[in-house]
């Protein structure tokens, strides 16, 4: 290579180095960064097909006045923020246990923290690393029991984070509380553990101020744990007559055998010993029901959790009326301050402390109150 040509990459590769330049946090963690782009998202102009929902104009419409109002209530400080619409997440191999769940739209703010400067000395994000602050109409929110759940109907729970992240967890908790604000702590709250990209404190607006959840009874919680059961020794049973290694099939037939045969002799115990109690609310010692091998009773566990946890579920009439034009709730969540991090101080202030919620709650729930009135966030205090 000529000496030109050396100096030519040398130079390239200095230039290259200049315009990804690092953004260190510490210099701008009070800094109002702002947002990559100012939307001002009109009506929707069309209906939107995903999967087997299908959303409307009404609909899209409102998820797009939710991404202008949250750009409009606050500056990402810290952070460089982008405003994202959203719905249903679609349906894969992996998530076919949500295809029950009421068709959920809305918009969050996306709010990059590792940032770097462009060619241009511009701040952009230098990887996808994030926390955020979502409004979602008839958003879903809990720990799904996997083995129960199916695409015909989830079954969850609310687990409090001391289960969820160990007694670290309830001083985390603490930290984010929202209990005496005078807007979100009149309704059901939810702290959940998010090892990708923070603990997330939820809120469900709600027209009573209650759950938005169906409480699942001792004896549906037993149906559905017989489902479950007859549902994986048919998917286990058709695995192992397709293996072609026959000799290895059969012992494991023979052992699929034998452990459903028990599973269902105690779910038979448990129909026996739970007969009278049926219209009770289902209780459950852990967020995750297994196959029941590893437990003396449907309900109690081992009894030596410490926890009992009411089951939820989604009604299909709920789900059939989320298809209207108006939410029948909106799930408000955002990543928890931790007491350590100065964005997720400034976010937590941007949430409590501009977005205009009684707004949002008498906009969908009591319309009359804000009748000929426009979305405004709260003044700076």
């Amino acid at each position: 290579m000529r000496f030109g040509a050396i100096a030519f990459a040398a130079c390239t590769m200095l230039s290259t180095m200049a315009s990804a330049q690092s953004v260190r946090p510490e210099t701008i963690k009070d800094d109002a960064i702002g947002w990559m782009r100012v939307y001002n998202f009109p009506a929707a102009p069309k209906p939107v097909v995903v999967d087997h929902r299908t959303y409307s104009i009404a609909q899209l419409s409102i998820a797009n006045q939710i991404a202008n109002w949250l750009q409009a209530s606050f500056m990402p400080t810290g952070a460089l923020g982008d405003a994202v619409r959203s719905v249903s997440e679609k349906l894969s191999p992996y998530n076919q246990y949500t295809a029950s769940l009421p068709q959920s739209y809305g918009a969050y703010a996306k709010l990059y923290t590792d940032l770097k400067y462009d060619a241009a000395r511009k701040i952009v994000p230098a990887t996808n690393s994030n926390v955020v602050f979502s409004i979602l109409a008839n958003g879903f929110v809990g720990e799904v029991a996997l083995d129960l759940s199916s695409a015909e109907r989830i079954y969850f729970t609310l687990p409090p984070f001391a289960l969820q992240g160990g007694e670290a967890g309830k001083v985390l908790e603490k930290t984010a509380d929202v209990s005496a604000h005078p807007v979100l702590g009149k309704y059901p709250r939810f702290f959940q553990r998010n090892s990708v990209n923070g603990n997330r404190q939820w809120v469900f607006l709600t027209r009573d101020y209650r759950l938005p959840y169906t409480t699942v009874t001792r004896g549906e919680y037993i149906m559905a744990m017989q489902a479950a059961v007859m549902r994986r020794y048919a998917e286990e049973k058709k695995k192992l007559d397709g293996d072609a290694n026959r000799k290895y099939a059969e012992i494991a037939i023979k052992n699929l055998e034998r452990d459903h045969a028990a599973r269902l002799a105690m779910l038979k115990t448990a129909t026996e010993k739970y007969k009278g109690r049926v219209n009770e609310p289902a209780e459950i010692s852990t967020d995750q029901p297994s196959s029941l091998l590893n437990y003396a009773d449907v309900f109690e566990g081992t009894g030596n959790s410490g926890y009992s946890l009411p089951v939820y579920t989604i009604d299909p009439a709920v789900a059939e009326r989320a298809k209207s034009e108006q939410p029948l709730w909106i799930l408000v969540g955002w990543t928890a301050r931790d007491g350590r991090d100065p964005v997720l101080d400034h976010l937590q202030e941007a949430v409590t402390t501009r977005f205009n919620f009684e707004y949002l709650h008498n906009y969908f729930f009591a319309p009359e109150k804000v009748k000929g009135q426009a979305y405004s966030p709260l003044p700076k205090r």
